[in-house]
C-alpha cells in the first residue's frame, strides 16, 4: 500500500499559461466526448499537472518521498531523544508513521511485568502499541508546538 504523500508533486500556486492551455484543451475534449463530471475534472487535472514546470527541489523531480531527502525534516532514528519526548516516527521499509515516545520496560498493565524490554510506544492515552524491535522505525521528526489560543 502506498502512502498518500508518495503521490504528491510540487506545483505553482497559480497555474502558468501552459497549464491553463492544456487544461482548457482537456475540458474541450471531455465535453466533446460527453464525459462525466468526474472524468472531465480528472482529465483537466491530469493535463494541468503534466504541463506544470519541473520542481526546483534537488531530489525526486518534484515528487514528495515522505521520508527521504534533505528538505523533508526526517532525521535518523538513532539520534532521537529517548527521554519520553513524543515524536513522529517513520521508516524507509514500510509506510507506517506514528507519534511515539521511547519507553524503558513494557507499558504499564502488560502481562509480563518482569520483562526488561525497551522500545517505542505509541503516544496515545493508553500506549497500547509497543514496538519491541527498536529498529522498526528508521527516521523521526520532532513534533511542532501545540496550537495556542492566540487570535
Amino acid at each position: 500500500m502506498t502512502h498518500p504523500t508518495d503521490a504528491l508533486r510540487l506545483v505553482p500556486v497559480e497555474p502558468n499559461h501552459q497549464m491553463h492551455y492544456d487544461g482548457d484543451r482537456a475540458l474541450a475534449n471531455a465535453v466533446r466526448n460527453g464525459g462525466s463530471i468526474f472524468d472531465t475534472t480528472k482529465a483537466i487535472w491530469s493535463a494541468m499537472l503534466a504541463a506544470a514546470p519541473a520542481s526546483p527541489l534537488p531530489e525526486g523531480g518534484g515528487q514528495c518521498s515522505g521520508i527521504t531527502g534533505e528538505l523533508s525534516g526526517w532525521q535518523d532514528i538513532s539520534t532521537a531523544p529517548k527521554d519520553g519526548t513524543p515524536l513522529l516516527a517513520g521508516s524507509i521499509h514500510h509506510s507506517d508513521r506514528e507519534v511515539v515516545c521511547w519507553q524503558d520496560g513494557l507499558p504499564s498493565g502488560s502481562m509480563d511485568t518482569d520483562a526488561a524490554w525497551e522500545g517505542w510506544v505509541n503516544d496515545g492515552p493508553q500506549k497500547d502499541r509497543f514496538y519491541v524491535n527498536p529498529r522498526y522505525f528508521t527516521h523521526f521528526m520532532p513534533l511542532p508546538a501545540a496550537p495556542t489560543g492566540a487570535k
